[in-house]
């Protein structure tokens, strides 16, 4: 007797296509530039203060994974969260 070969795994088939539409907040930078009146007493032309981030905040129906990950199965490193704090200035 022959061996009996299965051919479902050869049918096309949508039981692992998952929604994975996403909204993300990438980046975002709040900055205030001083006014020049008080910046002639410290030395400085201009300076600005600011906050900034990258990948604040994501939402999503799909929770397995984060779905802007290069991977088919989660079992790759998340996106990194970052936030920034800082003065630039110029003197």
């Amino acid at each position: 007797m022959g061996s009996v070969v299965n051919q479902n795994n050869a049918v096309a088939s949508s039981w692992w296509v998952k929604d994975v539409d996403f909204i993300r907040l990438k980046t975002f930078d709040l900055g205030y530039n001083l006014p020049k009146g008080t910046l002639g007493n410290l030395g400085l032309k201009n300076a600005r203060i600011y906050v900034q981030g990258v990948n604040l905040f994501y939402w999503s129906k799909f929770k397995l994974w984060d779905p802007e990950i290069n991977s088919n199965n989660g079992s790759s490193y998340p996106n990194i969260r970052t936030i920034s704090f800082g003065i630039q200035a110029n003197f």
